[in-house]
This record gives C-alpha cells, structure tokens and sequence, in this order.
C-alpha cells in the first residue's frame, strides 16, 4: 500500500510538473530568495493544515494636525439631583451606596415646578434600558440593560445587574466605552480616558472620553426605565434628567475596520486618535479601540499613548495589543496588535497638515503564503505545487 501511494504520488506531480495550475495563493517563492528550494519546504510544512483565520496585526496610518491648539477634554453630562428623601431635604442626596433592591429605598427628584417626582422605586426589579447613544457623531452605541435587581429570573433578561447606583454607573463606564482610571484623577476634564461619579449635589455626573470624536450625545430619553416587579407608587419612565454642560474638545480623528477571529467570523473594532498637549521631546497622542462586537458588555478593548518626535515622525506607544473577547467558540481571547510604524505609511503628527486616519488588516480570512492553490488549507495540493516550482 505505501508502495503505491508513493506511486500515484509520483504520478501526480509528474502531471504537476508538466502542466503547472494556476493557483490562487501566490508564488512558491515563500521566502523571497529566487528560487524555490528546501527553506520554501520547510515554510510551507510549517503551515500545513487548516489555514488560521485571526487577525493578528493592524496597521495604522495617517496624520493628526499639530497646528489645532485645544486643549483635549470630555463631554459632561449632568443627571438632575436624586433625593433618598421625598422632601428632597439638604444631606439627604443620593451617594451611590444605597440599595435599591430593597423596597422602601426610593430615589426623588425635582418636577422643575415645586414638586416632586418619584424617580426610582426600590424593590420593585427596576430594569434601565439605554439606547439611542451616540458618540462623536457615529452610529449609536447599541442598547443595553440593566436591573437593580437580585431575582435570577429578573437578572437572566439584562445585560447587568447590581444592587446600587455605584454598581449601574460601572454599567454606563462599561456601555459608553470609558476609561475610568483608579484612583480618579484630579481634573476629569483632562485625562486619557474618563469618568463617571456622583458629586456632593446627588448628581450623576458622566466625563466622556477626551477629543470631538469621543463627543457623547446623551438624552434623558436614552435612559428608559420599566419594572419587572409590581411598583407601589408612581415612579418616573424616564427619571435621568440629562443636562449636557460641556462639549468634547481636541484634535481627533477616527477609523473603523474589519476583524477576523479563528472561525474566520468578521467583526468591527474603531481606533481614535486624540491629539493630547505638546512636550519639549515631540507631541503625544492617546489611541482609543473599541466594539461593541463582543462577548462583554464593555466595548473599551485597550488604550496607549503615541509619541512622536520634534519632525512629527511615529516614535514609540506605550502599548500597541489589545484583546476581544468572542464567545462563539473562537479563540477567545483574541490579541490584536497595531503597527503604528509602517515603510511609507506611518502614522505621522505634522502640523498644518490635515488630520485623517485609516486602518487595514494584515492578516484576512483564509489567506497564507503557503496556500498556493487558494482552497483555505495547505496540504498535498500546495506541496506539489511548491515541487513544481522547485529551482
């Protein structure tokens, strides 16, 4: 039997020979020297199988216009005062810890008039809807939900759950895609990434991420909720009053592209670039990843700072992976790296030279220099192909 297997092989690449196909992987040239030889062998046994589809690498290309001098910051928003109180008294202001699974534990809010609305009902399963959120003009961020809540069956319908408004602020950090630094910093207004708190007012108070292309566009309307539970009072559908008080600045640019994980199932990430200040070494630049295309409900994937030097020249980053979590049966995670230092397409920082970005995968599905014939796998029909090559 081995006799005439190494017959027909034999067979087989004599036609190959005599009749080269043409195929669809590139040259048998796998290592680039001229001629095919035992090293383009050893390559190519080196990938036999089942051609991977990940992406593994990214490139980054482009330029952020140095000559804007904003200073970069974060969108504020401001949710109206929430009261433990019905009488909305003074020291009676929301602080985040109370629990609001339990019943009696009731939020108040002002109507505007002299009044008094019941925002939130404790108890009675409180699930907040949030949709319709957008983000430097994008498409909006998706829907999710959220159930102050211990009941399964109550848990088992939402995105999150937890039991306080400390716990459903970790919730919107996870949904906005914000950066919430531990410890906070001192000025929120400024930082690589962002935060959400409650200040001594009882005001929910929302730091989106810095640069216009991190702008959140967030409306009390975008914050629903409804009751899996059976309320005693009248409580509020929409009881986030939002306020936005201040705009997000500074030189930004973003992109999105294509992501392949294991299972050769394609997905969207986004990079922004955010121009941060000057310093006497070159300028520097945060880099921001996000999707809203994985397994968890945090669409942040990774952050890192770029610096450049005093010509505008890509220098070093801080950081240039970031993981996606898939819970499709891929390989999970999956690391990406960016390639931030291309041959002739870098990412540069030049001033009066206008800001674009742009992005591509190295890698794509089913693809590999060693898969000559095209077919997703390197196996018998790539080898003769290579042995038709030979020299």
């Amino acid at each position: 039997m081995a006799r005439l297997a190494r017959l027909l092989l034999v067979a087989i690449s004599a036609v190959i020979l005599a009749n080269p196909p043409a195929h669809a992987g590139g040259s048998a040239d796998l290592n680039g020297d001229g001629h095919v030889d035992n090293l383009d062998l050893a390559l190519l046994l080196g990938e036999w199988g089942p051609v991977p589809c990940s992406t593994t690498v990214v490139g980054i290309f482009g330029n952020i216009d140095v000559s804007v001098t904003d200073m970069p910051s974060g969108s504020v928003h401001e949710v109206r005062a929430l009261y433990t109180d019905a009488l909305l008294t003074p020291g009676m202001e929301l602080t985040g810890a109370e629990d609001l699974s339990l019943p009696g534990t009731n939020l108040y809010i002002h109507d505007g008039a002299g009044g008094v609305f019941l925002a939130l009902e404790g108890g009675a399963d409180a699930i907040v809807t949030v949709s319709g959120v957008t983000k430097g003009g994008y498409g909006n961020l998706g829907e999710a939900s959220f159930a102050f809540s211990t009941d399964p069956t109550v848990i088992a319908t939402t995105d999150d759950h937890g039991t306080t408004m400390a716990d459903f602020l970790d919730f919107l950090d996870a949904y906005l895609g914000l950066d919430r630094p531990v410890p906070p910093p001192a000025d929120p207004n400024h930082w690589l990434g962002a935060v959400t708190s409650i200040n001594a007012s009882g005001q929910i108070v929302i730091h989106g991420n810095e640069g216009t292309v991190q702008d959140l566009d967030f409306e009390t309307a975008d914050l629903l909720v409804t009751y899996a539970g059976l309320p005693v009072g009248s409580p509020l559908w929409q009881p986030f009053v939002l306020t936005k008080t201040g705009t997000a600045t500074g030189e930004s640019r973003r992109t999105a592209f294509r992501l392949f994980d294991s299972l050769c199932n394609w997905f969207y990430v986004s990079i922004s670039v955010i121009l941060q200040s000057p310093t006497p070494s070159g300028p520097t630049a945060i880099w921001i990843a996000e999707s809203r295309d994985t397994a968890g409900l945090d669409r942040l994937l990774g952050l890192g700072v770029i610096s450049f030097d005093n010509f505008g020249q890509y220098s070093m980053a801080s950081n240039t992976a970031f993981t996606v979590t898939r819970d499709n049966g891929a390989v999970s995670p999956l690391t990406v790296n960016f390639d931030f230092d291309l041959p002739a397409k870098q990412l540069t920082a030049l001033g009066n030279s206008p800001s674009w970005l742009s992005a591509f995968s190295t890698t794509h599905p089913g693809t590999s220099a060693a898969d000559l014939d095209g077919d997703g796998q390197v196996g018998i029909t790539d080898f003769l192909i290579l042995l038709a090559s030979w020299g």
